[in-house]
């Protein structure tokens, strides 16, 4: 059995390629609303999911393996009810009604702009079409509302942001102006024993010190660690990096550099307090920072390791 305990909302940061190469797994609602379930991909494979409890997984999710491989989720074709407005005899409002009253009754529903779905159940097909209502059987894929409270992603598989994290930036801030990135680069080597998920908060961006100060944690802790101050490398070949360099699981030499990926160095206002940034690191992913070299870091931030620096001057 193959072992998942990760999913990817509607695969975001994920090249189309490499989802396409990968195998696929057609589930029907009932099993996607679980977190906890088996189940067979295109390959053959037997799938043993282990979600945080809560996750429902959405058409288009791709789910993570434990051995790296990736596994794209499709809504099965289910048996549903399609309920749409008479025009003959009522209105586009009648739907409107419809959708209250089964909401009233706690049911999954699927709103859509012109008609609603639901799973058959005959006590309320009679109820709809005494309420005017067209209400025809189907065989279709199933995605019910997550609720008020459910996030976005997990609700339509739709993701905001860049593929390694997004910031969530002020109205104050001009529009022209360049939106930093946080990355990361690995210290040393493949130091990191598992995936990380990390949730970035600036506190303050003291003027003239060149540092960012902030507070950092892992996806699964519910607290913000101690501040720590971000700041230019010394002796890197790089104009850009306000690095931190971040121990996970223990305070050994292992771990990643976080850094703040700005235009320049005189750029550095465009990171303000309050700023929030979510970080995702998979253990076989990055690019090597090796401490003999300090032209790799000029490489990785600038030149994006093509290997068109010259290495003596450190210059593109």
């Amino acid at each position: 059995m193959l072992t998942i305990n990760k999913l990817i909302p509607g695969g975001r940061g994920l090249a189309s390629v490499l989802i396409k190469r990968g195998a696929q797994v057609e589930l029907d609602w009932d099993v996607r609303q679980k977190s906890r379930f088996d189940a067979v991909d295109s390959l053959g494979r037997t799938l043993g999911v282990f979600l945080p409890r809560g996750t429902a997984v959405r058409g288009g999710d791709v789910l993570v393996a434990e051995d790296g491989s990736l596994i794209r989720v499709q809504a099965a074709p289910q048996a549903v009810l399609v309920v749409r407005a008479c025009a003959e005899h009522g209105s586009a409002f009648d739907l409107l009604r419809a959708a209250y009253h089964l909401g009233n009754r706690h049911v999954a529903l699927e709103l859509k702009p012109d008609h609603l779905k639901l799973e058959p159940d005959h006590v309320l097909a009679d109820m709809l079409r005494a309420q005017h209502l067209i209400v025809s059987e189907a065989l279709e894929a199933f995605e019910p509302e997550g609720g008020a409270y459910a996030s976005p992603d997990a609700a339509h598989g739709h993701a905001h942001g860049h593929t390694y994290s997004h910031a969530h930036q002020h109205d104050a801030k001009p529009s022209a102006v360049a939106v930093p990135k946080l990355k990361a680069f690995l210290n040393g080597g493949f130091l990191l024993p598992r995936d990380y998920g990390m949730d970035v908060r600036v506190v303050s961006v003291p003027q003239g010190t060149n540092t960012i100060k902030f507070q950092w944690k892992l996806s699964t802790e519910k607290t913000f660690r101690s501040e720590v101050t971000a700041s230019q490398p010394t002796g890197l070949y790089t104009t850009r990096a306000f690095a931190y360099h971040v121990k996970p699981d223990a305070a050994t030499d292992s771990g990643l550099y976080i850094y703040f990926d700005t235009p320049t160095t005189a750029d550095v206002d465009v990171v303000a307090a309050e700023d929030r940034y979510f970080l995702n690191v998979t253990f076989n992913d990055g690019m090597t920072f090796m401490p003999s070299d300090p032209n790799s870091a000029h490489q990785i931030v600038e030149c994006s390791g093509r290997g068109i620096c010259n290495r003596a001057s450190g210059a593109c």
